[in-house]
């Protein structure tokens, strides 16, 4: 299957990458686990009845020195947003591409920023399958935590660029998606 060898030569490339910059990084986790919730959405035009649904995230991440202050932080994600929109569920599981820049602030805190690539592997809408009918997106990821040792806590909000559907049918309204998830990082 095509996607299960993207996933492995994109976690090799992360991996092999990662290992040449761990020993610049000490106070850094060299990479780790994240795992994340919370509320996500669908944008909708003006006066279409909506409502928030609940988002999951599952994947890995390396930190990469640039800088002492700038570091690279690639992720490999999989990602699960759901919305209702005009009353019918849309539920989508993602393939997450986050190429973040970390910039250290001061006692642990830092701001994470930059572009995230999906590529959809799951969508329904109102329990059809409408995976052929869903766009491969780009966000913009923009977040901050704290890190303590090697675990960090980040509040992310993700806003997707492009329109989620390729063709908006009759009776339908073009959506954007959107998310702001709860991260926890744990660093190795």
């Amino acid at each position: 299957m095509c996607i299960r060898r993207v996933l492995l030569v994109l976690m090799t490339v992360i991996v092999m990458t990662a290992s040449s910059a761990f020993a610049q990084a000490q106070d850094d986790p060299k990479g780790g686990l994240i795992l994340g919730a919370g509320p996500t959405y669908l944008t909708v035009p003006k006066g279409v009845d909506r409502s928030v649904g609940a988002g999951f995230t599952a994947g890995l991440f390396a930190v990469l020195p640039i800088t002492k202050m700038y570091k690279l932080q690639p992720e490999l994600q999989w990602e699960h947003q759901q919305s209702k929109v005009r009353g019918a569920d849309r539920k989508f599981d993602y393939l997450n591409i986050p190429l973040l820049v970390r910039m250290s602030l001061f006692k642990g805190l830092y701001i994470n920023e930059g572009p995230a690539f999906h590529i959809p592997l799951k969508a329904s809408a109102g329990g059809v399958d409408v995976k052929d009918n869903t766009k491969s997106n780009v966000s913009i990821t923009i977040g901050v935590g704290k890190r303590a040792g090697r675990v960090g806590i980040e509040a992310r909000w993700d806003s997707g660029l492009r329109q989620t559907q390729k063709t908006v049918h009759a009776g339908d309204v073009a959506t954007r998606p959107r998310s702001l998830l709860g991260v926890v990082a744990i660093g190795f």
